[in-house]
């Protein structure tokens, strides 16, 4: 890898933990819930329901690491899980979609207030590069 290479990883390390030590806690205490929550939460609203290898995919999770997250969730009502634990699917709850409704302003306010001091124009090309990156073959 090249200097440039290592020299973007961890300037993108340092944002990445500071952005999301901010969103940890705005939404911890606004909702009960921290990013990652919000994160597993927003996957099942857009989807409704998933099956439980899906959902730690796309959380980029085992399954047992995707399970530790729901268990808590679950007992404070915010997704239902259901079925074996080989066909468990997960499912968002009214209130969980209260939450990730009500929560979608705190973390606008977060990212907002964390590149208020870049142009615009610099914002749109970086979500365009981490869009190109993310659909990148080359990373597992």
């Amino acid at each position: 890898m090249s200097t440039e290479g290592v020299r973007c990883l961890l300037q993108l390390h340092g944002f990445h933990s500071r952005l999301r030590s901010a969103l940890d806690e705005d939404l911890s205490a606004s909702f009960g819930i921290d990013f990652e929550d919000y994160v597993l939460l927003r996957l099942l609203a857009e989807a409704g329901a998933m099956s439980l290898v899906s959902l730690s995919a796309d959380l980029g999770a085992t399954r047992a690491a995707a399970l530790k997250r729901l268990r808590p969730l679950e007992k404070i009502g915010l997704v239902a899980c259901e079925g074996t634990l080989s066909q468990r699917r997960v499912s968002i709850s009214p209130a969980g979609r209260r939450v990730v409704g009500s929560a979608e302003g705190a973390v606008e306010a977060v990212w907002a207030n964390s590149v208020a001091h870049l142009p615009a124009a610099n914002v749109e090309a970086l979500t365009a590069a981490l869009d190109l990156a993310q659909g990148s073959a080359a990373i597992r």
